[in-house]
This record gives structure tokens, sequence and C-alpha cells, in this order.
């Protein structure tokens, strides 16, 4: 699909300008929101893993009983969230360059919420390239 600038029709001819793709222009508007909502969730995952290291340091300090830090616990912890491959390196995408440093698998599956064996499995050329060795690389 595309954005039509003009057209010009002439006997066995029809020529048309266009101004530029629909996709490109729609994927360029829409960079800025799906930024913001992968941002928004990286920064509500680091606060609920704050909060849970807290009740267990807390748990640790003897400052609260095993039940208090199992009920927070509950309430803190998080399942891992399903992302196909595509969006996972977007997202990771995101990331890298907000942050402009390497992040190893483990960086990744704290500030997305993904599985570190989905992120090691579906991106090896992202973590490869970002300075992060993968345990078939070593082998």
């Amino acid at each position: 699909m595309v954005r039509v600038r003009s057209t010009d029709t002439t006997e066995d001819c029809v020529t048309v300008s266009y101004v530029s793709e629909t996709v490109p222009f729609v994927t360029h508007i829409m960079a800025p929101y799906l930024e913001n909502k992968i941002l928004r969730n990286v920064i509500d995952n680091l606060w609920k893993t704050y909060q849970y290291n807290q009740e267990y340091i807390s748990f640790l300090l003897n400052t609260r009983t095993r039940d208090e830090f199992m009920e927070a616990a509950k309430k803190y912890s998080l399942t891992f969230r399903d992302v196909d491959a595509a969006g996972l390196y977007y997202q990771a995408n995101v990331l890298l360059q907000a942050l402009g440093q390497p992040l190893t698998s483990a960086d990744l599956s704290l500030l997305l919420n993904v599985d570190p064996n989905i992120i090691e499995n579906v991106m090896p050329p992202l973590l490869e390239y970002n300075g992060e060795e993968t345990e078939t690389d070593e082998q």
C-alpha cells in the first residue's frame, strides 16, 4: 500500500507518483508509542523485582516471618511473558539502544520478563553482536 501523490493517465500508460509506502510511514509514527510501552513494562518489572528483593532482605534480617515473606513473594513474583521472535528482537533493540551497552540474556530476561532460555535460543546473533558469548559459542 502506498500514499499516492498524483496520477497521470495517457492512452496506454498510467503514471503514479507516491510520497512513501504506508508500512514504513505507519511504523515510523508508531515507534514512539511502542518504545514507551516497552519502557513502561521494563519499569514495572524492575519495580516488582525491587519490592520482592526488599521483602526477601527483610526476611533474611528476621523482620518478616516465613509466612509473611511467602505471601509477599506470591504478590511480587511474575510468570515469564510469551513473546514472539520479532517482538523479542524489537524490544531487545529498544533496550540496547536506550542503554547503549551490551546486555546478557539474564539482563534482558530481568528487564523484559522473558525466559532467558528463549532469549538465548531466539536471539544468538543479537547477543553475540552485543558482546555476550552463549554456551554453544564456548564449546
